[in-house]
């Protein structure tokens, strides 16, 4: 444990200042929240760029929605950057400062080296999370997020970032046993980085390359959605098991690495023979004595080659499975809507004073039932207003003691039984849309998420879409909501995941 040790004891700068750093940011952003929630759930963003930031719904009024685009979207790039920093320097770092040689000379095997100062790295990020946490605990008591967020589960989603944070600590430290140096390693861990998350971006926004995300591991954290989604178990396991088969790669390569060659060396995953230690280069030792290379690291080549040509074969081989797979799924296409339903609006049945009035707004009616009176102003008569169908009153245009001339709104009722999702699609790919394919809703106000199926599909484009030059028409398609959650209410904002019919 003495190496391990020594190396968070180098890190605990770094530790306190990206944590510090993160729980500030988590603190200033949950104290920013109410005096922009307002606003911001009364812009429409285009939907292109929520998916660029992988913003779970459109509603950035949501505290759920908000923290993912804000904070758990961005913020696992800056504890990747203290990652690629801490595991590049784990390796790479020590022969650049030329401190491993003394190293090697010490009672340990390379293997013992490699596994304390990998667990050193994964122990420093998780540091750096449970800082980030304290952000989280310090702000959100004396914020009204709503909707039932609270501390656990943000920093529930803050951890989940730590098989993340695994994965990208492994691929350092591979790097930093086959690179040159420990910048080359550095810039090289950073660039996939920086790639894996654009990746996601970019696939996330652009259909037609939609595939691609499934190629960064940044996609299986499932960070910029977890408050809305949660973690997919699935991704975690790729995670997980992606960073110990990396990190066996890693381990492999340093102990095969020639200190000081200061060139790639990604000949160190090639078995050696007893004669390598004659070829001037590196040996460690549990004595004072040189040990040759093979007797150190502890199994025979043909056994190591075994193992790297399996290992190999296994990631191939998962690989081409996930990629079938995820190829016979049918494309998705992502479009937004609401919630709406048929209504009816009653007319003032004659011209008088509405004398009694019962209806109230959001009162549940049912076909016939006494909403109110008018007295007739000719005869003095009473005259009921009555509900034409069953439903939920969403608008009372009257109160009691008014006066309306027939054929007045005074009530609006939308027709529960027929409530149905309201999406609207593009015009270039409305042709790929038909009714009965599959279709996946998600309420991000209530965190929910049901499946359906597309009821019916336009043929007109809506009135507003293509009213300016260049702008594209739009299409209403319906996705019917008998059954669901009593929450759902009209007017309520849905994103949807429509199983389309792929391109010819």
């Amino acid at each position: 444990m003495v190496l391990l040790t020594q190396m968070l004891y180098r890190l605990r700068i770094q530790v306190l200042s990206y944590g510090l750093g993160l729980a500030l940011w988590v603190g200033f952003e949950v104290l920013l929240f109410p005096s922009v929630a307002d606003s911001l759930s009364s812009i429409e963003y285009p939907q292109a760029i929520l998916d660029a930031f992988g913003v779970s719904g459109t509603n950035l009024g949501d505290p759920r929605a908000f923290f993912g685009a804000e904070f758990f979207s961005l913020g696992p790039l800056a504890l990747g950057a203290f990652v690629v920093a801490a595991s590049t320097a784990a390796l790479a770092g020590e022969e650049s400062a030329g401190t491993m040689e003394p190293l090697a000379a010490l009672p340990f095997s390379r293997r013992q080296m490699f596994v304390q100062k990998a667990v050193a790295v994964f122990v420093a990020a998780a540091g750096v999370t449970a800082l980030t946490a304290l952000g989280w605990a310090a702000s959100v008591p004396f914020v009204d997020l709503g909707r039932e967020l609270t501390i656990v589960e943000l920093v529930g989603a803050t951890f989940a970032q730590l098989s993340f944070a695994a994965f990208l600590g492994a691929v350092g430290m591979l790097f930093g046993a086959v690179a040159p140096s420990r910048g080359t390693a550095a810039a090289c861990t950073g660039a996939l980085l920086v790639i894996a998350y654009l990746l996601v971006a970019i696939a996330s926004s652009v259909d037609a390359v939609d595939g691609l995300k499934y190629a960064s591991p940044y996609y299986y954290s499932d960070l910029s959605g977890i408050l809305v989604d949660g973690v997919d178990p699935r991704h975690q396991v790729v995670l997980w098991g992606g960073a110990l088969a990396v990190g066996y790669l890693a381990l492999i390569a340093f102990e095969g690495r020639e200190l000081g060659a200061e060139r790639w060396q990604f000949d160190a995953f090639l078995p050696r023979g007893d004669d390598d230690a004659s070829d001037g280069g590196d040996m460690t030792s549990d004595t004072t004595t040189a040990v040759p290379r093979r007797t150190r690291r502890g199994m025979s080549a043909p056994l190591r080659a075994g193992i790297f040509a399996a290992l190999v074969a296994i990631l191939a081989s998962g690989g081409l499975v996930a990629y079938r797979y995820t190829a016979s799924l049918p494309p998705t296409l992502k479009v937004s809507g609401r919630v709406e339903a048929p209504t009816a609006t009653i007319l003032a049945p004659t011209s008088g004073l509405v004398v009694t009035l019962t209806a109230a707004l959001g009162q549940t009616v049912a076909q016939g039932d006494l909403l109110g009176w008018m007295e007739n102003t000719l005869d003095k008569s009473m005259v009921p207003i009555t509900a034409p169908h069953s439903g939920r009153i969403t608008t009372l245009s009257l109160d009691q003691g008014q006066f309306a001339a027939a054929g007045t709104p005074v009530v609006v009722i939308h027709e529960l039984t027929e409530m149905h999702a309201l999406l609207e699609v593009d015009e270039s790919d409305i042709g790929r849309v038909a009714t009965g394919q599959a279709a996946q809703l998600t309420f991000t106000s209530l965190g929910l998420t049901v499946e359906g199926r597309v009821g019916s599909v336009d043929t007109l484009p809506t009135r507003a879409s293509g009213a300016r030059s260049g702008q594209s028409r739009k299409y209403e398609v319906k996705v019917p909501l008998a059954g669901v959650d009593q929450r759902v209410i009209i007017g309520l904002p849905v994103d949807a995941r429509i199983a389309i019919a792929p391109r010819s």
